[in-house]
């Protein structure tokens, strides 16, 4: 039942059109008796709920405000049409829908290019060659029952059959390359957000800002490939694992766009009937393919909650170090009071020190006039704040606050999509005359080269996932490289912190 449910799922996904969904109610109907063969109403009433499901998305996706928004967040994963159309049967096979992998992770590489291209790609090539296709197996599968095994090899010619095979293991290649430049993506913003440390992230066109690599993820995305392919052993045990990774982001998905359509003060009454009724079915489907939780279905959720325990690690220990950072730094009065009392040998020059905070004044300064005891005749006090939009327009990149005749602080302001580039934001403030111009080819920048101490002098966080965080810390970039300052233009100032 589940494989005859997984193609009479094909047969009617592909038959939807968002403005006819009604219409087509009786033929979905008609349909399912003839392939099924079964007066099992809850079971066919299940898959027309699905279908009308994916028309209610096609229609949203194609006029939602949502999708310039996102788009212009170059979210990566903001296709709601895409994860419904991967889902098939209940409990069935959800690797059954040829072109599933493909499409969706297409449409997440789509994400970079915004909405207009999206909606070309899509209404212009995806649905019509789509539609064909499903209404080809419809009809063959109408005339011939037995090619339900393999309705799409067997709507062409045998001849045809290598090519068609070429032609999948493309599609193959093409979804698995946008998968990885979705993971590149993902992982890029939750650094920028403070959920992953500081990585290595290779900007491989100097004309899109998207088009990065990041070594570590993709190092992990091959090894984590291998480990479940020798693991498993072959695709059909992979099934279980599938089922439920699909039904989770589905559900996870629909909760998502329910939160962003409340942000964006849709009407409350209409999302949550929509997206409840929505999330019900959802459900549904999760709960169906719990059943292969021990057969594989426990593999993506172990990953899972490996990476979630990782960025919630690195968060709290983040928020844990920031305490001790203000209990030990000096405030910006006090360290002007005392400098004046006790004044350091100034020399000639620029020192921009790099800091996480806003407040007091960063513990690379301090400590080297404590043990140096010189001071540049010019002080930028740095802070870099990442925003949670997804860029931010020149005019609104620097802050800058005085804190002395000699001592200014500048706040950068970078978006998530950004990229944290310290120069180049020092740069737009000399231009834009908000501090006094200087060559920043000869400034010196000063960065804390910190090292975490696990102990349980502070609360929060249990010892052993203090030492795990210090071991995140420990391997993190260092921060001149990530913020993009040239490397014979750094000095870093050993700092310890005891958490």
């Amino acid at each position: 039942m589940a494989d005859r449910g997984a193609s009479v799922f094909e047969l009617n996904r592909s038959s939807v059109d968002a403005r006819d969904s009604r219409r087509h109610g009786d033929s979905f109907r008609c349909l399912l008796t003839v392939l099924v063969g079964s007066d099992d109403t809850d079971y066919k009433f299940s898959i027309i709920r699905m279908t009308r499901q994916i028309a209610w998305h096609s229609r949203n996706h194609g006029n939602c405000k949502g999708a310039c928004d996102s788009c212009r967040a170059q979210s990566p994963t903001g296709d709601h049409l895409s994860m419904a159309c991967r889902a098939v049967g209940l409990g069935g096979d959800r690797r059954r829908l040829p072109g599933g992998h493909g499409r969706g992770g297409i449409l997440c590489r789509h994400g970079h290019f915004g909405p207009l291209p999206i909606r070309i790609a899509w209404f212009g090539v995806a649905l019509p060659a789509l539609t064909l296709n499903y209404f080809g197996q419809g009809g063959l599968l109408l005339t011939e029952p037995g090619a339900v095994e393999n309705s799409f090899f067997q709507l062409a010619p045998e001849w045809s059959h290598y090519g068609l095979v070429i032609l999948a293991t493309a599609a193959t290649v093409i979804a698995s390359q946008a998968i990885i430049s979705g993971a590149y993506s993902l992982t890029s913003q939750a650094i920028q957000l403070g959920f992953l440390p500081r990585m290595n992230i290779v900007h491989t066109a100097g004309h899109e800002i998207g088009q990065i690599y990041v070594p570590v993820v993709n190092w992990a995305l091959a090894f984590g490939t291998l480990a479940a392919v020798i693991g498993f052993g072959s695709s059909a045990a992979l099934a279980g694992a599938f089922g439920i990774a699909v039904s989770l982001l589905m559900a996870i998905t629909t909760l998502m766009a329910t939160f962003v359509a409340l942000r964006w003060k849709h009407n409350s009454f209409l999302v949550y009937s929509v997206n409840g009724s929505l999330l019900a079915l959802d459900l549904l489907f999760v709960a169906s393919t719990s059943t292969k939780l021990l057969d594989g279905g426990w593999f993506p959720l172990a990953i899972s909650f490996v990476i979630a325990f990782l960025m919630l690690t690195w968060r709290k220990g983040q928020e844990i170090l920031d305490t001790v950072r203000l209990e030990i730094r000096e405030k910006s009065q006090e360290f002007i009071e005392r400098i004046k009392v006790d004044p350091p040998h100034r020399i000639p020059g620029t020192a921009v020190i790099l800091g996480r905070m806003t407040r007091g004044v960063p513990l690379s300064l301090t400590r080297n006039i404590k043990f140096n005891h010189v001071l540049h005749e010019r002080v930028l006090l740095v802070a870099i704040e990442m925003t949670e939009t997804p860029r931010v327009a020149e005019e609104d990149r620097v802050k800058i606050t005085p804190i002395s005749e000699r001592i200014t602080r500048v706040e950068l302001r970078f978006g998530f999509m950004e990229k944290a580039d310290v120069p180049k934001g020092l740069r737009v403030a000399v231009v834009r005359g908000q501090i006094s111009e200087c060559d920043l080819r000869q400034v010196t920048y000063f960065t804390g080269h910190e090292a975490i101490i696990p102990t349980g002098r502070k609360t929060g966080m249990a010892r052993w996932r203090k030492a795990i965080f210090a071991l995140m810390h420990l391997n993190a970039q260092r921060p001149g490289a990530y913020f993009n300052i040239p490397s014979a233009q750094v000095m870093e100032i050993g700092v310890e912190f005891d958490i």
